[in-house]
């Protein structure tokens, strides 16, 4: 190993020019690939856990119904405080306009005539066409008629005969109230009723909402719990007041809306009614970015609109909202990533400058932060390379990391090199500072890129692809150290040694103008003064002192231990999740959305009970599917109006119905629908307009010849789960629902946007012991082969142990749950304590001849004190703009936890670990017990060359006598450190 550093630091030392230049531009090269990169910011693909039962689910649902689709969600409430009443027939009225323009219903009642256009201009274009909610929505599709029914949509004016036409132009409600329609019979209140009434209609609006509204069809209930929030109610029951009213739009998925319009064109065709190039066929791709450009129009209609009215305001949700987040997060990060570039440069400034002016390292300084940033930006174009898509982990979050660890190993080098002999060449000084820095910075380098790849195991996208980005980036960082800063080093190596000006190094100073002719024709060191053995640097009387007194020691080691077990039980604190208004930036449209929700108790939402196939023509499997569905509306976290009932009730009702009429389709006597009569009533029920208000609400299979139902491959029932604000709230939901279905003997689940997001917390707990305990162990070996000593690997492990304990520990108190997010600044944060334990492991290594452990743990204490101090101070101004950020996820996450991890590292790393270092037995010190005399002679192969820092220049050359005298005269003992260390005559 020794003979390999030496040959690599000499190749570098003759090639340094070339191999800058060389590496530089593969850099930039690589970097180039940023020209392939791809953002991927879709919640469902970064936040989904991606393993167990919730995969298979899901999978299934997007094969059986094309997935789960959009919602778009307004709120309605007044601008002048959360409390002001808007239940009057203004505010509905304008519901009603504003209803009616998203809708775009015209007289066109098929949509697919030549001279179909939409009335309003709530639309976008793509392909020459333009599409509006009616193409865009969750529809069902009609079998009987070409036209397409109204759109699967809530809202306040369903509880209104009005309600009716917002859904369906004239021409399309003459056919319905043909085909026989009950909405006039079950509403019996009226917008223009209210108008007329004396009161001002408070007690016709009041009946009105707070009783039953039907959908279109005028037999299907809505939810009230979604629609009306911050509501008072008289003795009777009735509203008096509401505070807040809502609509819910479900949009179609890009799958579903490329099926659709394939439906749609079959339905035209098969009818001879329209013009087949308003509907060209479109892919996924483009049918996605249809959905997100009319999210667009949509939240630049209502910004609008909450410009221009005086009394209302719209707080809404949808695709469009949330990439809001992203991008104001993304500009004020990018701001603060400048910042904290400024912070660094300016700390290096002050650690790195000096009075004499020669003796400066500030350019270098410049340089190593370059290096980084060169090396980050081809990190990521590499990334791109290989297909690693970013997301907003990645782009507002690694680059802070690091520059904070390329920063870290930049001092490291800077100082070693600082430290060695400056009377030897320059050669020889690296060679030195390679012997010292290579091992430290190759196991920090390669902890942190396993602790980084172990995060793989986490199964969810965001983590996974971070994980990788991050890696790859302490891959670059390395190279850039050794390849691009080390030859800056060595150009300022050689600049000092001109006595040039550092900033200015065109500039000499003027004292050694005259003397340097007489310095150049100085003849090279002799080569026994070029391999003179260089004493270590003694170790700091104090930290020796403190060392070697037992009582330290102990109280060091008691105070741990007591700060340990507390640390222990405050782990059983920790709570899991991700509040959802962690995420959202205040001013952003999803955080006003969030807090009008919460505020208004609008904190419902909907998911799929879906059972897969089942013949539900045997009786039996009838009475399972009515049990499930009372069960789970009987469920606390269901909602008591959930339309959970969907197409059963509505069929069992209907067969019910038209037994009376001398139609057989139910047995009153088992309250089921007789076996051989079941596909004969369906096909029946299916040719009313009531059963096509149902079609996307099961999947059949039809005769290929008569096109009759045959069987029911699988069907789904809305429900209502509630509340779902809060992490503790979801989880019972999603235990409580679970265990009802797994009871049951039908084969079925429930799903929705929720579970996707809350799967990983029933998961966590347990992958984080796993995870933690994997790689603290991988690290150790890491440690072992390049530290070779088991006493000092079992100290850095318990170290590590220790680190990982109190970190966890704390975050309870700075209100950090434990989720994904945190499990990998945990890792990460491993790799980072090895910043912090390596550099002194290896440096106690090179201190085996002074004696005893304690003096060998002082020394490393001394020499590395430095340079870890400032690493851990970069690390921290790269974080510390980040607690100035307006998302308290980056605030909590990545300032915190970091800022966290940093300050325990150092207290472990400065503090507890020479303690237990200074208590090595002598048999694992390695100390060979050499006379003198042998030091005095011509060294031995394996002697570094370190020397005592002066307040000159962060060096003291050695004394010329000093060498004839050795250490006979107070000189601090040589010390061999490995006998891997290159020959000091070896070519």
């Amino acid at each position: 190993m020794g003979r390999l550093i030496e040959t690599a630091a000499t190749l570098l030392w003759k090639w340094a020019h070339i191999i800058f230049l060389v590496t530089l531009l593969l850099f930039i090269g690589v970097s180039f690939g940023l020209a392939r990169a791809q953002t991927e910011t879709d919640i469902e693909k970064l936040w989904m856990w991606r393993q167990g039962r919730l995969v298979e689910e899901l999978d299934d649902f997007k094969d059986t119904w094309g997935g789960l689709g959009h919602a778009i969600m307004l709120i309605f409430s007044a601008k002048d405080g959360t409390d002001a009443n808007i239940m009057d027939t203004a505010t509905l009225r304008k519901i009603e306009s504003l209803q009616a323009a998203i809708n775009n219903v015209t007289n066109d009642p098929t949509g697919m005539k030549a001279t179909h256009t939409h009335s309003a201009s709530l639309t976008v274009e793509h392909g020459g066409v333009k599409y509006g909610l009616r193409e865009l929505c969750l529809e069902p599709e009609a079998t009987v008629f070409p036209f397409r029914v109204p759109c699967s949509s809530l809202s306040v004016m369903y509880c209104f005969k009005e309600g009716q036409h917002i859904d369906l132009p004239e021409e399309a409600m003459a056919t319905v109230k043909a085909a026989g329609d009950g909405w006039d019979k079950r509403h019996r209140y009226s917008l223009q009723a209210a108008e007329e009434a004396e009161d001002g209609g408070t007690e016709i609006l009041g009946k009105a909402l707070s009783g039953t509204c039907y959908l279109w069809t005028g037999s299907v209930k809505q939810p009230q719990t979604l629609m009306v929030g911050g509501e008072t109610r008289t003795e009777k029951g009735h509203f008096s007041a509401v505070s807040s009213l809502a609509l819910v739009y479900s949009l179609t998925s890009p799958t579903s809306l490329v099926a659709k319009m394939k439906y749609v064109k079959q339905k035209a065709e098969d009818n001879g009614i329209a013009d087949f190039k308003n509907y060209p066929d479109i892919t996924t791709e483009e049918a996605n970015d249809i959905l997100l450009n009319w999210a667009a129009a949509v939240a630049d209609f209502f910004s609008d609109f909450n410009d221009k009215d005086d009394r209302l305001k719209v707080d809404w949700i949808n695709a469009v909202a949330i990439q809001d987040v992203i991008d104001k997060a993304g500009g004020s990060n990018r701001l603060f990533l400048l910042y904290s570039i400024v912070l660094m440069m300016l700390y290096i400034v002050l650690s790195l400058s000096r009075c004499n002016l020669v003796m400066s390292h500030i350019l270098l300084g410049f340089g190593s932060i370059i290096c980084v940033i060169i090396a980050v930006i081809s990190a990521m174009g590499f990334a791109s390379l290989v297909g690693i898509p970013f997301n907003l982990v990645t782009l507002q979050i690694l680059p802070f990391l690091a520059f904070g660890l390329g920063i870290d190993d930049s001092f490291v080098v800077i100082y070693a090199f600082d430290f060695s002999a400056t009377h030897l060449s320059i050669r020889t000084r690296l060679v030195d500072t390679f012997y010292k820095v290579i091992p430290s910075i190759s196991l920090t380098s390669a902890s942190n890129f396993v602790a980084f790849l172990l995060s793989l195991i986490i199964p969810i996208p965001v983590i996974r692809w971070f994980a990788l980005d991050a890696a790859i980036a302490v891959v670059f960082n390395y190279i850039a150290v050794l390849l691009l800063f080390t030859p800056l080093i060595l150009l300022d190596a050689k600049r000092i040694d001109s006595s040039r000006y550092d900033v200015v190094p065109c500039l000499k100073r003027q004292k050694d103008t005259a003397e340097s002719s007489k310095e150049t024709e100085k003849p090279p060191p002799t080569p026994t003064e070029e391999h003179t053995i260089q004493p270590l640097r003694p170790p700091h009387p104090t930290i020796v002192k403190l060392l070697s007194s037992w009582i330290f020691r102990i109280v060091v080691l008691v105070v741990f231990s007591a700060l340990l077990a507390v640390a222990a039980w405050g782990c059983t604190k920790v709570k899991v999740g991700l509040e959802w208004d962690d995420f959202t930036t205040e001013g952003t449209v999803a955080h006003d959305f969030l807090v009008a929700r919460e505020e208004f108790g609008l904190d419902e939402e909907s998911a799929w009970l879906c059972v897969r196939e089942t013949d539900f023509s045997v009786p039996q499997n009838q009475k399972d599917l009515t049990k499930l569905l009372d069960d789970m509306l009987a469920l606390s976290t269901v909602q008591d109006d959930s339309p959970i009932g969907g197409w059963w009730d509505a069929f069992k009702g209907w067969c019910a119905e038209e037994s009376i009429r001398d139609i057989e389709c139910w047995d009153f006597y088992d309250d089921t629908i007789p076996q051989d009569q079941f596909y004969p009533c369906l096909n029946w029920w299916m040719e009313h307009n009531l059963g096509q208000a149902f079609k996307d609400n099961f999947i059949v299979e039809t005769d290929s010849e008569s096109g009759e139902i045959t069987k029911i491959a699988a069907t789904r029932y809305l429900v209502l789960v509630s509340p779902i604000l809060l992490t503790d709230q979801v989880m019972d939901m999603m235990e409580e629902t679970r265990n009802l279905i797994d009871n049951s003997p039908l084969d079925s689940y429930l799903i929705g946007f929720t579970f996707l997001y809350f799967e990983q917390y029933f998961h966590i707990i347990k992958m984080s012991f796993i995870l933690i305990a994997v790689a603290v162990v991988a690290i150790a070996i890491v440690g072992l082969i390049f530290l070779r000593n088991i006493v000092v690997t079992i100290a850095q492990l318990l170290v590590l142990i220790s680190m990982c304990i109190f970190t966890v520990c704390i975050m309870p108190v700075l209100d950090i749950p434990l989720n994904s997010v945190a499990l990998v600044n945990i890792i990460f944060g491993i790799g980072l304590f090895v910043e912090y334990t390596a550099h002194l492991c290896r440096s106690f290594m090179f201190g085996k001849e002074l004696g005893s452990a304690t003096e060998q743990a002082a020394f490393a204490i001394t020499d590395v004190f430095l340079p870890v101090v400032h690493g851990a101070f970069t690390s921290f101004f790269a974080v510390l703009v980040i607690a100035f950020s307006d998302t308290r996820f980056f605030v909590m996450y990545f300032f915190g936890m970091y800022s966290l991890m940093i300050f325990v590292g150092l207290l472990h790393g400065l503090v507890l670990l020479p303690v237990l270092l200074s208590f090595t037995p002598k048999w694992c010190l390695g100390s060979r017990n050499k006379k003198k005399s042998d030091q005095q002679a011509t060294p031995p192969s394996d002697e570094p060359r370190v020397v005592t820092p002066s307040n000159d220049n962060g060096f003291q050359q050695t004394n010329p006598q000093d060498k004839e005298r050795g250490s006979e005269e107070g000189m601090t003992p040589v010390l061999p450190v490995d006998p891997g260390y290159p020959a000091a005559n070896s070519p």
